[in-house]
């Protein structure tokens, strides 16, 4: 179970999506793995990925639910291959439901869609209880041999993702009504008086007006002056989309597109390359193997 990438050519007939790198050129040629990959790059279950990159090394977090240790923290020098390092925690919280007691448990639940950063050397990772009803940051200066810090928000704030922006940190979240709360400097609590308040009001708008799921699966990053939220919904008669907005402020107004509508690969982040090239890290739900994970230009 500690290497996954031998799963990595295992054809799907997706062929609108399968990529061909040339790592040689976009990677340390010391460590680059493989020339060339076939979506899915991870044919295993790796639900709800976030990646950054720092350096020439990217790190990937998944979720877990009810799995523990929770949180799998994942290393690559290529995209394709990936290695798990380290687990964000042992335990997140000691009720009745983690620990079997009481005939509680909390299959299915637990923590849902991480959010991964780093800054200012310190890796920073998020992530919402359906059991507790909570949201959980915990912090690192090693994010492959912690330790690990954790701070507790009294709410859930569903799939929500980290931003850190000129001194001042924030979580996107929500369901359709996307929205945004100002933390603490520290992340580790609710500012008093900060900012709170929607966002991008009806985002699934821009993908139909009937849906299975409406527009949620938060990613927000700001590149080149731009703030960028990345979104997933399930429109009715359709599949999952992927869903893209932006704005010069990250208040708003944000103006959106339908970025991706193909076998209902998305959710998720983009992240670049060395190089300067950029990628999207999605997945695909896909039955008893699970949301397995996809790299798209």
């Amino acid at each position: 179970m500690k290497h996954i990438n031998s799963y990595i050519l295992k054809k799907t007939g997706l062929y609108l999506l399968a990529i061909s790198l040339m790592l040689g050129i976009l990677f340390n040629p010391s460590t680059a793995a493989a020339a060339t990959f076939t979506n899915p790059f991870i044919y295993a279950d790796a639900p709800d990925n976030d990646v950054i990159r720092v350096g020439n090394v990217y790190y990937m977090t998944s979720t877990t639910m009810h799995m523990t240790p929770g949180v799998p923290v994942m290393k690559s020098y290529d995209l394709v291959n990936w290695e798990i390092v380290n687990y964000v925690y042992d335990t997140y919280a000691n009720g009745d439901a983690q620990n079997l007691n009481n005939g509680q448990n909390e299959y299915g639940r637990g923590s849902w869609a991480s959010s991964l950063r780093y800054h200012n050397g310190i890796y920073y990772v998020s992530f919402g209880s359906n059991s507790t009803g909570r949201t959980y940051i915990y912090q690192t200066t090693n994010i492959e041999n912690g330790p690990w810090t954790s701070s507790v928000l009294g709410s859930y704030y569903h799939d929500a993702s980290l931003l850190f922006d000129n001194g001042r940190v924030f979580l996107v979240y929500g369901a359709d009504n996307i929205s945004l709360i100002e933390l603490t400097a520290d992340a580790k609590a609710i500012k008093s008086g900060g900012i709170s308040q929607v966002i991008i009001p009806n985002s699934s708008n821009i993908a139909g007006s009937s849906f299975i799921v409406k527009a949620e699966g938060a990613h927000i990053q700001k590149i080149n002056g731009y703030y960028y939220v990345f979104l997933i919904c399930w429109p009715s008669g359709s599949g999952r989309t992927q869903l893209t907005y932006r704005s010069t402020s990250l208040t708003g107004g944000y103006s959106g597109q339908v970025s991706l509508n193909d076998s209902g690969i998305a959710q998720g982040g983009i992240v670049d390359t060395p190089s300067g090239s950029w990628y999207a890290m999605l997945f695909r739900d896909s039955g008893a193997v699970g949301r397995m994970s996809y790299l798209v230009p």
